[in-house]
């Protein structure tokens, strides 16, 4: 029975009121008053419908977690650390940045944990990567709250926005990545070979100043994300400046790891100068890059949404 039927004919209206449980009154309802009650009723429905759909999602997501529970990690040296040179580390960042030059665009899961307010903010991600033009596509797989959301950016395009896209898609300036304390860097930081380009810059500054001491040591690296589990058999290049050089660095120490297989860094840890809490320095920056696939012939689609 429609609307304008029950607005022009009380007595039906109340019949359709009284069959479902309110109760009618003697006197007609006025025609406000009846459209309340309809309004009120359909929006009871509409609240369960919509409080049902959010436990179904939620006990879905916990249900199908797909494999992105927070990241675990397990290392074992396997040869002892040896005291090395500057030099030794740019050798090793030099052939990466060299085996890297061969390399168009890849793909891969990579693990961002960075030290923001007081907390370590896991993300879990899988990113694309093109260098000509430089391009950048990241997709959420974890956390639960962040899952589904993209961010792309493309060098020359979208007016020099990144797209970020989670039920709707904005335009936003790269910097509010950290103004929103969503990440340390900009999207436009991200990537292995922006990763390389800034341990060899940093690393021939060094070797000039001659204050940063160098151990190397073997280790094989776990890290186990839901169900899969990679292992690494890499060198790992631990570069540490003196405390008293505060403000002259970035970073009171960097641990690098090589794989041994490709050359190319897998993992890095950043950690900040000495205090109270923390007098070995506090993990800041830990990013990891897993099943990498280099070469697969990503195009502008890839990058869009």
């Amino acid at each position: 029975m429609d609307m304008d039927h029950l607005l022009a004919d009380p007595s039906a209206a109340r019949r359709v009121l009284a069959s479902s449980g309110v109760p009618a009154t003697t006197r007609p309802p006025s025609r406000g008053r009846l459209v309340l009650r309809w309004l009120a009723l359909g929006t009871t429905h509409t609240l369960a419908f919509c409080l049902g759909a959010g436990l179904t999602l939620a006990w879905a997501n916990n249900l199908f977690d797909f494999g992105v529970a927070p990241a675990t990690a397990e290392e074992e040296v396997t040869a002892p650390a040896q005291v090395s040179s500057v030099d030794y580390a740019l050798q090793l960042i030099r052939t990466a940045e060299e085996r890297f030059a061969a390399i168009q665009d890849y793909e891969c899961i990579f693990l961002r944990d960075e030290f923001i307010d007081g907390k370590m903010n896991q993300n879990h991600l899988y990113i694309k990567v093109r260098h000509e033009p430089f391009s950048v596509l990241m997709e959420w797989l974890g956390p639960a709250m962040k899952r589904g959301r993209k961010v792309a950016w493309v060098d020359g395009k979208n007016d020099g926005k990144m797209l970020v896209k989670q039920l709707i898609t904005l335009r936003m300036d790269p910097q509010e990545s950290i103004k929103k304390k969503e990440s340390r860097h900009t999207i436009q930081e991200t990537g292995i070979k922006n990763l390389i380009t800034r341990y060899r810059t940093a690393w021939e500054r060094e070797a000039l100043l001659n204050l940063t001491t160098i151990s190397v040591d073997d280790r094989e690296v776990r890290v186990s994300v839901g169900q899969r589990e990679y292992a690494h058999n890499c060198v790992c290049v631990t570069a540490r400046h003196p405390a008293e050089t505060r403000g002259q660095f970035n970073y009171y120490y960097i641990k690098l790891y090589f794989d041994k297989g490709t050359g190319l860094p897998m993992k890095t840890e950043v950690f900040d100068w000495p205090s109270p809490t923390h007098p070995d320095g506090q993990l800041i920056e830990r990013y990891t890059y897993l099943d990498l696939k280099t070469n697969v012939g990503l195009s502008d689609s890839d990058f869009s949404f």
